[in-house]
This record gives C-alpha cells, structure tokens and sequence, in this order.
C-alpha cells in the first residue's frame, strides 16, 4: 500500500506526507502526557506486562483494576492493542522510563494514519479545494 502511494505521489506529495507524518507526531508528542488515565488503557498494558513477564493473558493483581473493583481475570477487549503495545515495552524493559516508551504507541499511529490518508487521497486523485 506505501509502494503504491508513494508510486501516484510526485516529489511534492511525498514531501507533504512526510511533513504531516512529523507533525502529528510532534504535536501528540507536545501535548501528551505519558500517562494511562482510562480503565482500558491499564487493562491493555496490564495484559502487554503479563503476556511478556508471565506469559499468560489473566489481568488479576492489577491496580487500576483493583480501583475500580473489576478483578476480571481476563482482558474482555482482545489482545490486539497489547500485541502492538509489545515492541514498546520490552523497549522500555531495556532503555528505563517505562511509561515514555509503552505511551508511544498512540502518537506513532495517529501520524501514521494522517500521512497515510493523505497518501490515500493522492493516489485516488482527488483534487484540492479551491
């Protein structure tokens, strides 16, 4: 799918795609936190630990699950968001700064799905406003 925005893209195109890509990164990154607020989020990266640590899917012994009095031994929201946060932790395991790392995962495909609609649009010729 690159190769083929890329190949309806002229010069000017990629450069525009490129330049969204860094901006919405920079610009999530500016503004973020680098902090989980939400029950999902603490159940996905509890899932991503234990995948990783203990090499199982239960959620028990979790505190953001022990707040809100939810001991579910298991995640009910699959295990798609835990398997993409994976790379960022064993990252953060290796470099420190655990919650730097893991909350790289959101900026990284908001900038990616920006610069590729983009591209989308490009490569299915649709012209610009006036």
């Amino acid at each position: 799918m690159v190769r083929t925005c890329l190949m309806f893209a002229a010069g000017s195109d990629t450069t525009v795609g490129v330049l969204i890509l860094v901006s919405l990164l920079s610009l999530y990154m500016a503004v973020s936190r680098h902090r989980y607020y939400a029950y999902d989020a603490g159940v996905m990266t509890g899932v991503t630990h234990n995948i990783i640590d203990h090499f199982t899917l239960r959620t028990t012994n979790l505190t953001i699950i022990h707040a809100f009095h939810l001991d579910t031994p298991y995640a009910s929201y699959g295990i798609g968001d835990s398997v993409a946060l994976m790379p960022f932790y064993l990252i953060s395991k290796i470099a420190g700064d655990r919650l730097f790392w893991e909350t790289l995962l959101n900026p990284i495909l908001v900038a990616i799905t920006g610069s590729t609609v983009y591209c989308l649009v490009r490569a299915l010729r649709w012209r610009q406003m006036p």
